[in-house]
């Protein structure tokens, strides 16, 4: 029985003092973490220059003029709907109009009935003054900053009694450019 009670006590020292070494050693571990440097790391993206637009209004239909010459004495007819135009860049950023060719095309007789696209205007400044669309792209937004804003469009139609009777209808295109 004493070499039990031995065995049991060399046992029970043996498991405090493994008990002890692991203790030790996880402390040398905590120290040693803790002295660890830092280290620096970087991310890189490269950013493309982004232009977007929209047009929510992009079919412009007119109203027949009314018979009794009222829009033809006025020179114009408005047009019922307005364009909304969402342009957004992450650069300085132009929004251009363009007609797509001198003039309209009519429906019935596109060699004899001519109407210029000219006759054809926008206005951004709620209606008050109008310009008229040409082949040339004009802008509609200048210089607009990086991000994103809308521009109202409205339009109109002159009118002139040498218009022949028939359905003109006319291309024009929206763009957005770098300023």
């Amino acid at each position: 029985m004493k070499k039990r009670r031995n065995n049991g006590v060399t046992v029970k020292r043996m498991l405090g003092s493994m008990a002890l070494v692991a203790a030790c050693t996880v402390l040398m571990n905590v120290e040693q973490a803790q002295a660890q440097s830092t280290v620096n790391a970087t991310a890189t993206i490269q950013i493309p220059q982004v232009l977007y637009i929209s047009v929510d209004e992009t079919a412009i239909t007119f109203n027949s003029p009314a018979v009794d010459a009222t829009d033809f004495e006025a020179g114009f007819k408005a047009a019922d709907q307005t364009s909304t135009v969402t342009h957004k860049g992450n650069i300085v950023h132009d929004v251009e109009i363009e007609a797509g060719a001198t003039d309209f095309t009519a429906a019935t007789d596109p060699v004899n009935n001519i109407k210029p696209a000219a006759d054809f205007q926008y206005s951004t400044d709620g209606g008050s003054n109008f310009t008229s669309i040409s082949t040339t792209a004009t802008d509609v937004v200048t210089a607009a900053p990086k991000g994103g804003a809308t521009q109202q469009v409205n339009y109109q139609i002159l009118l002139s009694y040498a218009d022949a009777p028939d359905t003109y209808t006319l291309g024009f295109t929206y763009t957005i450019v770098p300023n």
